[in-house]
């Protein structure tokens, strides 16, 4: 019965995913047409898949995102509204042409979320509602952006953004919550979490805005450029994001 549970959950999942990257406001009853034709599904479909190559592919157009940062939280927990918000994120990026300003912070950025995750778990928590709460989420991390582009600390950051109408409910200051489990064995977050913090160790980065490399979306860039007379060898070669290699450098 779990098995079938977790399906469902997930073809809700993908149905949402697709409704973002469509324009869809979840939280409206939307009356779409039957496709007779299926153009229109066709449509949907090649705008789902040129998202996700956007977020984590060996696509050159990839920012090669890693989950581990964006949709988890530091206790091993998989969340889903930190998804849909990255996708909205994204997608705000892509309409503002800001890409490549989320590039310049990038390392910023990811340790601003590390730091201050537990802020989006009280956004979250507020609504308790993944449609209500997604984009007020993407909102949020676009605002560190700004914040993070004009030079601000990851704590005055998070200070200012907390000091808006907006944010005005959010509390900086990580509450410690003391883990009075007396099992001998380790549940499944359990577990995540301890492969999430050995895998936060010292992750591999992107060599040209020093982002996190997922495994899933690497690209090897010539250090001295072929134009420039660099050979193919190991010692002229390093890892990056495909965005990053293919077309924020030049």
């Amino acid at each position: 019965m779990q098995k079938y549970t977790e399906i469902s959950k997930t073809i809700n999942n993908y149905l949402d995913f697709l409704n973002i990257v469509n324009n869809i406001d979840l939280n409206k009853v939307v009356v779409i047409d039957d496709d007779i034709n299926g153009e229109k599904t066709i449509v949907f479909l090649k705008k789902a898949r040129k998202l996700a190559y956007r977020l984590n592919s060996n696509h050159p157009s990839s920012l090669g995102i890693h989950p581990i940062i964006y949709c988890y939280s530091r206790d091993g927990r998989h969340r889903t509204v930190s998804f849909f918000a990255l996708v909205d994120f994204v997608m705000e990026l892509e309409k503002r042409t800001k890409i490549n300003e989320f590039i310049d912070t990038r390392e910023k950025f990811e340790d601003f979320l590390l730091s201050y995750d537990y802020l989006i778990k009280q956004i979250y928590e507020k609504s308790r509602d993944i449609q209500k709460s997604y984009k007020i989420i993407s909102y949020f991390l676009q605002e560190a952006i700004t914040h993070l582009k004009n030079g601000k600390s990851n704590h005055d950051t998070a200070r200012e953004i907390a000091s808006t109408d907006k944010f005005k409910y959010l509390t900086v200051g990580e509450l410690i919550i003391p883990n009075d489990s007396f099992s001998k064995d380790f549940d499944k977050n359990q577990k995540s979490e301890i492969f999430l913090n050995e895998a936060l160790q010292n992750p591999p980065k992107c060599k040209i805005c020093n982002g996190m490399i997922h495994k899933n979306s690497i690209s090897i860039d010539h250090i001295q450029r072929k134009a420039d007379g660099g050979f193919a060898t190991s010692d002229n070669g390093q890892i990056t994001h495909p965005y990053c290699n293919t077309t924020y450098k030049n």
